[in-house]
């Protein structure tokens, strides 16, 4: 037979199946796989998506050439020649991250006490964490005095510090701008609770506050916010008494002295210290003097009278 003497040439080569991704950098939203087959893979075509790779085997859907990964998982394809031949390729997508990065403060808001000189300092400790993947790209705050709209202004920090500022009475909100490279937010601290400098005092009550030859005793209250360091002394001076200031006389002292000082101070969580002194001047154990111009002597009756 000469019709078939040689036959045409059987040409076997590396015939592929792409799968091409976007995005390929960090998304927060789903990725898509484009799938192209090479034309001798005409045969048994079918691609799938899965978070394991068996599970994108097993998903794979005939003639698929546009897949959708809502996770981080896997794409799997394959097809055949007309011979039966089977070519694969799988490709591991490890680029979306849906998870919203998490902010903590050491202290969320409160009451505090505006100090006796000048202003409050109110802080925080600011630590941000992302459990997603993409880490984290932003790290932002901003203190206001609004809790409901949005800075328009802020300030980078570095993971794990402690921001502070200086204010006078009023309320005020710390609110963070973190963000992951997903370019998801996060929520669960992006406006903080409530920071509150009040006005804060002591009172130093005395008792009696009339003249007295014995001693006074003073009792000495604080305002709320005024919750730790509370102490209190007496001295002959207002210097003095500052020295003698202990936490054992902090709600009670006894003056034995007129013109002696009273001295007390107290501070917030934060530190902002409040004093307040008082000078008793009603104690006076010095008897008063009689003088007599004649004090006694012999005198004579006289005749009439």
């Amino acid at each position: 037979a000469t019709s078939i003497k040689t036959s045409n040439a059987f040409t076997v080569g590396n015939y592929t199946i792409t799968i091409t991704p976007s995005p390929t950098g960090w998304t927060n939203r789903n990725v898509t796989g484009t799938v192209a087959y090479a034309s001798v893979l005409s045969q048994n075509r079918k691609a799938g998506y899965g978070t394991t790779l068996a599970n994108a085997q097993n998903a794979a859907k005939a003639n698929a050439t546009s897949l959708t990964a809502t996770a981080n998982g896997y794409f799997y394809a394959e097809a055949t020649d007309t011979m039966g031949n089977k070519v694969t390729k799988s490709l591991q997508v490890t680029n979306i991250d849906k998870s919203a990065p998490t902010v903590k403060l050491s202290v969320n808001g409160g009451t505090f006490a505006k100090p006796t000189s000048g202003n409050a300092t109110i802080k925080t400790t600011l630590t941000a964490s992302d459990t997603g993947g993409s880490g984290l790209k932003t790290l932002q705050y901003a203190w206001s005095t609004s809790g409901t709209t949005q800075p328009s202004s802020w300030t980078t920090f570095t993971n794990g510090a402690t921001v502070s500022t200086s204010r006078g009475v009023g309320t005020y909100y710390l609110w963070t701008n973190v963000t992951d490279n997903a370019g998801n937010r996060a929520s669960s601290i992006k406006v903080s609770s409530a920071f509150k400098v009040v006005t804060s005092s002591i009172t130093i009550t005395p008792s009696p506050t009339g003249w007295t030859n014995g001693n006074v005793t003073a009792t000495i209250t604080y305002s709320s916010a005024l919750t730790s360091n509370k102490k209190a002394g007496v001295g002959s001076t207002l210097a003095n008494a500052t020295n003698a200031a202990s936490t054992s006389t902090a709600t009670k002292v006894t003056v034995t002295t007129n013109n002696y000082y009273i001295y007390a101070e107290a501070t917030d969580s934060m530190g902002n210290k409040v004093t307040a002194s008082r000078k008793i001047t009603n104690i006076d154990k010095t008897a008063p003097t009689v003088k007599l111009s004649v004090n006694g002597g012999t005198f004579a009756k006289p005749t009439s009278g």
